[in-house]
Parts: structure tokens; C-alpha cells; sequence
């Protein structure tokens, strides 16, 4: 009789512990996410998947690994690791769409895991709320569904394995923590072959160190510089890459003064939030903006954009330093976007384009909702 007492305490222990809550909300939430993207499951081809895929020679061609890393033969932008994967995949299943497909969704289940480990490792209450909203938010369906877009899930993947790398590295209680910062750095190079938009993280690091407490001192500041580094360097590949490789001509942004600009950053600030609040109407490619600095009506976004500076200022004496962090992170993210650099396709041209959506614009707005549930 004393051997049958303790059973049901242990079993009870053992189907809510903690562990065990975190396995089954995994599972959980993995299923879901497959199951709500069941429309892609035997997706074909669309729009330039010809380009990246279907009549890509460097999938096939005996060179063509060398060729995707080490020359100007790719039909896009310097992707090499999407290629390098697309090329896996021409070889274990030729042009049919579903494994392309399934590789896709597969990525973006992995991306809301890690989501939920970041703000977990954070300390940010309601991380399991957070990768939930960043799984089934409308604007991810572009990444997911898109076999060409792989370069965004991809992306996201290694850039929030670099993010727990960091986050391990700078946690005083991490054994061995240089091996964490190497790691971090191979995970940001791969995040960088995968798209340039990478570019964006060390902002990210720089706030994980504000969230985290712990003062940015000049060693810190050494340690995020390799990353800076490696950021520009592709970050400049990329500009050169359009301009001189695909014909990109900077004649469409003459006309865009500074203050204008300005001006269409503001907006596109409040565009892109609005489409993650409110994701209708999402399209492609958007209308063009009738920006002008003698049009009064722009500046109201600029004003609305001071407006919620201060906002978040005083929020943050409630929902503390992660909102300040979450807001930072969100326009440093779209820094690439918002029409200060000259690109193929960018709001500064203006034509507004959505590119649904980077994981890390989706972890901010994802980061603040979940903190803010707990109020």
C-alpha cells in the first residue's frame, strides 16, 4: 500500500510539468500551423519561380554549386544558400512543387518554435502567445506559400538560432560563452546567404543587452562590431549587386527630396504596423504614394510618429523597458525598407511593397501583443 501512494503525485507531475506543457504546446501549435497552410500543401509554381527554380541551369549544371556562390550567373540577387537548398532539392525530387513546398512550411513551424525560445530565454511573459501569432499571422503566408520566398524563412530561421546563440553568450552564467559568440557569428553569415535583410540584427543584439539590463560597455560594443561588419559588407554587395548586376537605375529616386524621404519613411512606418494589426487587403505590390513636402497632409504621419514616441515613453512605466525594446527593433528592421537606401523594390520608389513579412518585423508586433496580455 506505502509502493501505490506516491503513483498518482508522480504521474500528475509528469503530465504537467513544466517540460511536458512546453512539448505539447509544441506539438500543438506545430500541428495547427500545418494544418491551417493545408492550401500549400500541393501548391505548384508561380509568378518567378521559374527564375529560382524551373528553369534555374544552375541546379543542374555540374558547376553550378560553385557557380551559385562564387559568380554573377544567379538569375536574382546574391541568394546563395537558397540556391544551395533549391539545388538539394532539384536532386532528391525534381521539379515537384510539393517538397519545395513542404521544406517552406516545415522552416516556418521551426521559426515559431524558436520565436516562442527566444522570449522565452527573454524572460518575456506570454512567449507562447508570441509564436502562436507569428505561425498564423495572414501576413506570413507570402513566405510560407511562395517557393521563391524561401529566402525569407530560411532568413528567419538562421537569424533567430544567431538571436539564442547571443543570448547565450551574453548570460553570465553560460560555461564556455566564446563558443556561443562563434556560433552566433557562422549562424548570422548563414542568415546573411540566405537574404541580405539580415543586415538588421545588430540592432537586435545591441537591444537584447537593453532588455537584458546589462550596460553596453565598449566591450560589448567590440563584440557586436564583427557584425556590423559582416552586415555592410553584404549589405553593400547587395546595393552593388542591383545597381551593376540586374540594371537597377537610380533615375526613379531622383526626384525624392531628403525631406521627402522623410516623409515616405514615416508612412511606410505606419503601413507596415497597420498591415500586422489589421492584415486586409494584402496584395503584392501596392499603389504608388503622392508624396510631396509642399503636401501638408504627409507630414501627419510624421507628426503621429512623434506623437507615439511619447506614447511609448510613458507605456513603458506599465509594460516596462520591452516595449521601448519591441518599438526600436521594429523601425531598425525596416531601416533597409523605408527609402533611405536605393533598391530594386522599395518604398521609396513608391511604390509600396509588402514583403510578407520578415520574421523579425512579426516577432515585434508578436513580442508587444504577448506582453501586453498580461495586463
Amino acid at each position: 500500500m506505502a509502493l501505490s501512494t506516491p503513483i498518482p503525485g508522480k504521474i500528475s507531475g509528469l503530465v504537467f510539468s513544466r517540460r511536458s506543457r512546453a512539448c505539447i504546446f509544441a506539438l500543438v501549435l506545430a500541428a495547427v500551423t500545418i494544418l491551417v497552410y493545408r492550401p500549400a500543401w500541393n501548391g505548384g509554381f508561380l509568378w518567378d519561380d521559374d527564375a529560382y527554380v524551373t528553369n534555374n541551369e544552375l541546379l543542374t549544371a555540374p558547376d553550378g554549386l560553385r557557380r551559385i556562390w562564387f559568380s554573377l550567373d544567379s538569375p536574382s540577387q546574391y541568394f546563395p544558400l537558397v540556391y544551395t537548398t533549391f539545388r538539394v532539392e532539384h536532386a532528391l525530387w525534381g521539379l515537384n512543387p510539393t517538397g519545395y513546398h513542404w521544406i517552406n512550411l516545415i522552416l516556418h513551424v521551426a521559426n515559431a518554435l524558436l520565436v516562442w525560445a527566444v522570449l522565452a530565454q527573454l524572460k518575456i511573459p506570454g512567449a507562447c502567445l508570441a509564436g502562436a501569432i507569428f505561425a498564423l499571422h495572414p501576413v506570413q503566408v507570402e513566405s510560407v506559400a511562395w517557393i521563391t520566398e524561401r529566402k525569407n524563412v530560411l532568413m528567419g530561421f538562421f537569424f533567430l538560432l544567431t538571436l539564442l546563440a547571443w543570448i547565450a553568450f551574453v548570460n553570465e552564467r553560460t560555461k564556455r560563452p566564446w563558443l556561443f559568440y562563434g556560433l552566433a557569428l557562422i549562424l548570422y553569415l548563414l542568415a546573411l546567404s540566405a537574404k541580405t535583410t539580415a543586415c538588421t540584427l545588430p540592432a537586435a543584439l545591441f537591444l537584447i543587452l537593453w532588455l537584458e539590463n546589462q550596460r553596453i560597455s565598449w566591450k560589448r560594443i567590440f563584440q557586436v562590431v564583427p557584425f556590423v561588419v559582416l552586415g555592410l559588407a553584404m549589405g553593400s554587395l547587395a546595393i552593388w549587386w542591383e545597381r551593376y548586376h540586374q540594371g537597377t537605375s537610380r533615375a526613379i529616386f531622383t526626384f525624392l527630396s531628403p525631406i521627402e524621404r522623410i516623409l515616405v519613411a514615416s508612412r511606410a512606418v505606419w503601413f507596415y504596423l497597420s498591415k500586422l494589426v489589421w492584415p486586409s487587403k494584402l496584395t503584392f505590390i501596392y499603389p504608388r504614394w503622392d508624396i510631396a513636402s509642399t503636401h501638408l497632409l504627409g507630414y501627419v504621419w510624421l507628426l503621429a510618429g512623434l506623437i507615439g514616441c511619447v506614447v511609448i515613453y510613458f507605456l513603458r512605466r506599465y509594460l516596462g523597458r520591452s516595449i521601448e525594446v519591441a518599438a526600436a527593433f521594429f523601425v531598425a528592421t525596416l531601416g533597409p525598407v523605408l527609402g533611405f537606401i536605393t533598391s530594386a523594390v522599395r518604398l521609396d520608389c513608391p511604390v509600396v511593397r509588402l514583403p510578407l513579412m520578415k520574421c523579425e518585423i512579426c516577432v515585434v508586433m508578436s513580442l508587444s501583443l504577448a506582453r501586453m496580455a498580461e495586463y
